[in-house]
């Protein structure tokens, strides 16, 4: 079996300020992974009502949103045809 030398002069594998770095890493990990326990933690003791009515908001929302979109690229197509369109919210929206 050989024998093991170690050199006492010899420069450390790893310099403090890694070591330092590392722990600051560790920490911002940490804290992140706790934000996210609580986050989820207070999302499972949401009521089935709480649920619900999160999930009929978040629908209605991405609903109005895709409505304004689609409405505000449809006035953007008719106005790059040289048509101007009324802003008018109901059916029957007249084309000036």
């Amino acid at each position: 079996m050989a024998d093991v030398v170690v050199d006492a002069a010899a420069e450390p594998v790893v310099e403090v300020d890694d070591v330092e770095r590392l722990v600051v890493e560790a920490d911002v990990v940490d804290d992140a992974v706790e934000d996210d326990v609580v986050a989820v933690s207070s999302l499972l003791s949401l009521s089935a009502t709480q649920r619900q009515t999160a999930s009929a908001a978040t629908t209605a929302a991405t609903s109005a949103s895709t409505t304004s979109t689609f409405g505000s690229t449809v006035r953007r197509v008719l106005s790059s045809a040289s048509m101007p369109v009324s802003n008018t919210p109901h059916r029957g929206a007249s084309i000036t």
